[in-house]
């Protein structure tokens, strides 16, 4: 059996807020999918319908950037893992 890697000391509780990591992403999808739709309204390189960015190409920026945005920022200091009942959950001190 693998050692835990998780601390959890007893100030510590499971939370179901999203951790700053999720936020972020969530942000950013939000973000790209309002640029691409404002850039095919608006935007007259895009207005013609041949050339409005697809919708495959949204999905894969809104991906991409997401993940980056979410790999890259740290979790807060007051987010940990904890564990409970043999599965890993978001906690706070």
């Amino acid at each position: 059996m693998m050692a835990s890697t998780t601390t959890q000391s007893t100030k510590s509780r499971p939370t179901y807020l999203p951790v700053r990591k999720i936020t972020a992403g969530a942000f950013t999808g939000s973000l790209v999918t309002l640029t691409v739709l404002i850039l095919n309204t608006y935007n007259p390189v895009f207005k013609q319908p041949d050339s409005q960015i697809s919708g495959e190409i949204s999905s894969a920026a809104t991906t991409i950037l997401t993940f980056i945005v979410s790999y890259l920022v740290p979790p807060s200091r007051e987010e940990i893992v904890v564990s409970e009942d043999g599965s890993a959950k978001s906690g706070q001190r």
